[in-house]
């Protein structure tokens, strides 16, 4: 329920907001979106681990639930994605000084839907013997406005 509240409420700001074009005006705003107009972000993420899970005949699914944005946001902060559990390093923080900044939670939300986006093309070109981009499900594009150094996150 908070979710999907949380969810209307972004959508609501966001609606008013971008008919202004205030949205992207950097001296109100830092924002990290999941995908670009036109872009879906996809309530799954793939791991190696799921993928080798399903063509062990382990799973029924490929993949898991849960957003590959949120997924890729949890580990930039150094957390295991669902269960939030800290996995001993702040992921995305590249400067190593504990502080995640919107320029660090991008590379980092960039570099693990792109590696995620690997693993999955690699499997359907095993399982398929080719590759069709209707088959690309993390095709998403984030997006970051705003001033890059502001922090998100202090571990």
């Amino acid at each position: 329920m908070e979710r999907r509240m949380l969810a209307w409420i972004m959508t609501l700001v966001i609606r008013d907001y971008a008919k202004t074009g205030e949205l992207l005006d950097v001296s109100k705003f830092s924002v990290l979106a999941a995908a670009k107009h036109g872009t879906t972000s996809q309530g799954m993420y793939v791991t190696q681990q799921s993928l080798n899970s399903y063509l062990n005949g382990n799973v029924s699914k490929f993949y898991k639930d849960g957003s590959a944005f949120s997924y890729a946001i949890v580990k930039a902060m150094g957390y295991n994605f669902p269960d939030a559990s800290y996995n001993g390093s702040m992921g995305g923080d590249s400067n190593g000084d504990g502080r995640l900044t919107l320029t660090e939670a991008y590379n980092s939300i960039r570099g693990t839907i792109s590696s995620m986006k690997k693993i999955w093309k690699d499997f359907v070109i095993k399982v398929n013997g080719y590759w069709s981009d209707e088959y690309d499900y993390f095709a998403q594009e984030i997006q970051m406005s705003g001033t890059g150094e502001s922090v998100l996150f202090v571990h």
